[in-house]
């Protein structure tokens, strides 16, 4: 049985981190693969937060929030790392000083998904560009994404050399596949996020519903920053549909929130939470993947800080366009919150039946 490496950001506290992860190695194995995660790196691994001390109400705030979390962030944590067990993943951790003894262990290495060719996240580590593997014909990337639509010259420079190795380039988004031809002269193929390579039924299977009772509620699940409009897109479908607003968030309360936080959610709690939902607000990539998956109404907040193409492409590609939103959108105009799958669905499957046949054809034994 041929053995597959997978690069990635695994050991993230992220939803999206670990459940790619988990479902890429899965996929590969079901098709007759001995498919693993290589254990390598710290990447996105949770630091200890520091207490802020750029004034006395920084200092307050955040010394207050150490308090609050001190119940629901170990649960968090623990949820994450009793998920982290169940991704198949090298027994061995391997580092930058150590990574190439990988190369006697498989005979393929797949670097993706998730935004393992940003700069801003692979903090120059070029193992994520394969560059400790020696044989040319065992380099394949499957949904890696860039996150944005060009790369400075600098950037550009490191990568042309080692991108031109790979053996195939499977990309997840249009905008990398652009920046692929037209920055670096190099061809790829588009594929879906692997977590559409395992079925809802196989989600639904995982997913842990957090809560004490049933109810019926809008998640909120925002990563990064938090723009105006993604605030009063919660207050109008608050008022209009009336429900309760749940903020799926870490423990640590930087600034107060509105509406209730859960705050113990490990990737199978973010599955249930969104299952369950009546309505999904977010501007998280995943978050809109799930809702998409579980026949959520949905919402998904372009940011501010860019990295929109993930959505977008994936959005459009479905056409759900009309689910992304900014500060140009007149809420009041939306006059349907409830998203029609039957066409969804007709379109999700064919691209996921040529996503599978892609995998198959690259690694045809």
């Amino acid at each position: 049985m041929e053995k597959i490496g997978i690069l990635t950001y695994h050991r993230a506290y992220s939803y999206g981190a670990k459940l790619q992860a988990y479902a890429l190695a899965t996929y590969l194995t079901s098709i007759g693969f001995e498919a693993e995660v290589i254990d390598y790196g710290n990447i996105g691994e949770e630091k200890l937060r520091k207490i802020g001390t750029k004034s006395l109400k920084d200092f307050i705030v955040t010394t207050l929030c150490y308090i609050a979390s001190s119940i629901a962030e170990p649960q968090r944590i623990r949820h994450f790392d009793e998920f982290m067990d169940i991704i198949p993943h090298s027994p061995k951790h391997y580092d930058k000083a150590n990574i190439a003894e990988a190369n006697d262990k498989y005979d393929y290495f797949i670097t993706g998904s998730d935004q393992v060719w940003n700069p801003k996240y692979n903090e120059g580590d070029l193992t994520y560009l394969l560059d400790f593997v020696k044989d040319n014909k065992k380099i394949f990337s499957y949904a890696a994404s860039f996150g944005v639509s060009q790369l400075p010259d600098d950037i550009l420079q490191v990568y042309k050399p080692l991108l031109k190795r790979f053996n195939k380039i499977l990309i997840r988004e249009v905008t990398g596949k652009t920046l692929l031809h037209t920055q670096l002269g190099l061809d790829s193929q588009v594929v879906l996020d692997p977590t559409f390579l395992l079925s809802r039924s196989q989600w639904e299977k995982m997913a842990n519903y957090p809560l004490s009772k049933q109810q019926k509620y809008i998640l909120s699940f925002q990563i990064i920053n938090r723009d105006v409009h993604y605030d009063a897109m919660l207050d109008y479908l608050h008022s209009k549909l009336g429900y309760e607003v749940i903020e799926l968030k870490d423990s640590f309360r930087y600034k107060p929130w509105k509406w209730p936080i859960y705050a113990k959610a490990g990737p199978k709690e973010f599955l249930g939470l969104i299952k369950n939902a009546e309505m999904v607000v977010t501007n998280s990539f995943h978050a809109t993947v799930f809702s998409i998956l579980f026949h959520r109404s949905f919402f998904c907040s372009r940011n501010s800080f860019g990295f929109n193409s993930r959505m977008e492409n994936l959005t459009g590609g479905l056409g759900l366009a009309d689910r992304m939103f900014d500060s140009s959108t007149f809420l009041h105009s939306i006059s349907d919150t409830d998203v029609v799958y039957e066409k969804v669905d007709e379109i999700l499957e064919a691209k996921i039946s040529a996503t599978k046949q892609i995998i198959e054809k690259t690694f045809a034994k």
